[in-house]
Order: C-alpha cells, then structure tokens, then sequence
C-alpha cells in the first residue's frame, strides 16, 4: 500500500476516536517513568502535519497501527529509503496524531544518529545504547505537555559509544539490543513507534531485493532475523522523498521477507521541509 502525504488526497478515512484502548495497554495504568520534561521541542512541521493531516494523509498510517493493536500493543518502525527522506518526521508526526487521540505512545529513538532524540532537544550522554544493563523503564522519558514518551539513545558520537560485541563473528552477528527487551515495555502502551533511520533501510534493500529481481531474496531458515529490529515490528511504513520527482523512484522499497511479521506500507513524502 502507497500513503500519499499530500493534503488534497482523497481516499482516505479519519481514524476512529472512539477506538479503545487495548486492554494490553491499561494494565498497569500507574506507571509514571522515572524521568519528566515538561515538553519536547517539537518542530512546527511536525505538530502542523499532525493537525492538519491527521484525518487526510496521516490517517492510513493511524489506521494500520491501530489495526494492529486490536491484538494488543502495536509496534510500528518507519524506516527511509534513502536520506533526508522525512522518516524522524513522520515518525514523530504520527506520534503526535496519536497522543492528541488520548492513546498511551513510546517513541523509540534506534537510528544510527540518534536523530529523533536530537530533534527534540535532547543531549544525552547515555541511552538504551550505552545503559545496556539498566531497565528500559529507568530510561524512558515522559513530556508533561505533549502527552507522549520518548526511549531515547545517546546523542555521543558514534565512536564514544563503541562496545565489543558480545558475539564472534563464526556465530554470526548479535541479537539487537532492543529486540526482546522492548517486551518489558509493551503492557504500559498502546502503541511503540520506532525511528529506524535511513540507513538502514538502504542495507535492507539490497540484501532482500537482488539486483536485476524483483523478488525477495531467501532469508534464512529462523523463527525471525532478531538482528533486525525492524522484524520484531507489527507494521513497518518506509518513507520514499517524493519531493525530487523521478529521483525518488530510483530507491525502490525491498520486498517484504516471507521469515518477518511486520505488513509493510510506502509513504511517499510530497511535504516541503519535512
């Protein structure tokens, strides 16, 4: 599925405010995390997409996450296809849309440059990235005013942060860190959006789309790829810059892998600035 980001577009439906919580997401109603800000610095292109298109092209990006957490917790990764293409925004954008509707979020800054946590004018020494072995409860930070949470990651640059893996390379690479420790997370909210980044998705293409083939490339004999944050996703929205006219062609979205859960959308971005 394609989500057109431009204003005008008409086939498309306003997600549901009187959609329940689930009931996954209540169970534990008083948890506070351990650290409060009185609000983000939000950029006004986000919160300006977040009023103005949330019941036109934000609306299909709410609705497939919702979709999902009928079932309970929705986690939803927005990964680029190529950089500067509006990922952290939409990102945060749907965050936005979703908070204003009363439903409980966790933003998850897991880019390589930490973009999320910087936009919204965080410095941060330490993170889920460097605070491996503290719980992920003690890192989340709660705005009082925008009514979302953040998991943030450290805004140190990259080699500050190095760490030996924690397996060789004759086992293959590690587990990501966050992939089974998000679990501690999923009972306080309805929905976990994570911010990928671009550079990751651009790996992703070319190891699942073969040159010349259209068809996903094999994935390994496993229950799932627990390198790969992205498949422990419910649903997964790649963002293509639409704003190059042709150019924006040339980065083709990978083919979804038949060992990963996540259904996968295309938002194409036509939003100036974003």
């Amino acid at each position: 599925m394609t989500i057109d980001t431009r204003p005008e577009a008409k086939d498309i439906l306003p997600l549901p405010t009187s959609q329940a919580t689930p009931s996954r997401a209540n169970s534990d109603a008083a948890y506070l995390p351990s650290l409060e800000v009185d609000a983000f610095l939000i950029p006004p292109i986000c919160r300006e997409m977040a009023d103005q298109l949330g019941s036109t092209a934000l609306a299909p990006v709410a609705q497939a996450l919702a979709s999902a957490a009928r079932r309970g917790c929705a986690m939803g990764g927005f990964l680029g296809l190529g950089p500067a293409s509006g990922c952290t925004t939409a990102t945060l954008s749907t965050a936005l849309l979703l908070a204003d509707r009363g439903k409980r979020v966790l933003l998850v800054d897991a880019a390589d440059n930490a973009a999320l946590t910087s936009l919204l004018g965080l410095d941060l020494e330490h993170g889920w990235d460097t605070a491996r072995d503290q719980s992920l409860r003690e890192l989340v930070i709660r705005s009082l005013e925008d009514r979302f949470d953040l998991l943030p990651k450290s805004t140190l640059p990259a080699p500050n942060k190095s760490r030996p893996g924690s397996v060789s390379e004759t086992q293959g690479r590690p587990a990501h860190p966050l992939w089974r420790r998000l679990a501690e997370l999923t009972s306080h909210y309805a929905f976990i959006l994570i911010d990928l980044g671009s550079e990751a998705a651009e790996r992703r293409a070319s190891q699942r789309v073969p040159e010349g083939n259209g068809e996903a490339a094999a994935a390994p004999r496993r229950t799932a790829d627990e390198t790969d944050l992205a498949a422990a996703c419910d649903v997964l929205f790649f963002l293509r810059d639409a704003r190059r006219g042709r150019e924006a062609h040339l980065a083709q979205p990978p083919s979804p892998s038949p060992t990963t859960r996540p259904r996968t959308y295309i938002i194409e971005n036509f939003a100036p600035g974003a």
